[in-house]
């Protein structure tokens, strides 16, 4: 584990940033996953960041595959806001984290995940589509394949599924927190 300040912001904000690198399992489930837990983590820290600390904090979060150098998940969660409350941030940020580890996201994240990643799917999938076909060819059928097949694999995966994917990439062990104060 890995926590550092560092005074190099500009402004009047400060930022923290938390990261996890889990390799990746099988690319294409670990991607449709990723899409999952980016929702959940959204919505789990505009939520509770805001509610428990009461002030203007702006939450995101990303999770996401990378091929190179090898499949891998990487999780950042950033939040920008009050240098003074960077602590405090960094004590919600690791309890939530924890709570889902521990308890798994609720009926209700998981179904609001679910709803907004098929209605994204749906409104790119013809778009992106075109993208693949134009990058990798009408010849590359694997591709083709992978892309076509993250409608039907997101049907296959249950709440326990997306429950262990974040224990997997969200580890306790190694991680890094950095925080950004203003200079």
């Amino acid at each position: 584990t890995v926590r550092t300040t560092v005074n190099a912001g500009t402004g009047d904000k400060a930022q923290l940033l938390a990261g996890w690198w889990s390799p990746s399992t099988d690319q294409d489930r670990d991607a449709v996953l990723s899409l999952l837990a980016t929702q959940v983590l959204d919505l789990r820290l505009v939520a509770d960041v805001r509610e428990e600390l009461g002030a203007t904090y702006s939450p995101s979060s990303y999770v996401a595959l990378s091929t190179e150098p090898e499949p891998m998940v990487e999780t950042t969660i950033m939040v920008t806001g009050d240098p003074a409350g960077m602590a405090d941030l960094s004590e919600v940020i690791a309890g939530e984290v924890e709570a889902l580890r521990t308890d798994g996201v609720t009926d209700e994240e998981f179904s609001d995940a679910l709803s907004n990643v098929r209605r994204e799917l749906g409104y790119v999938y013809q778009s992106d589509l075109v993208d693949v076909l134009v990058a990798h060819g009408l010849g590359d059928e694997q591709a083709i394949e992978r892309y076509l097949g993250q409608e039907e694999l997101i049907r296959s995966i249950e709440q326990a599924d997306l429950d262990a994917f974040l224990v997997r990439v969200m580890p306790r062990e190694p991680f890094v927190e950095v925080t950004v104060l203003p200079g």
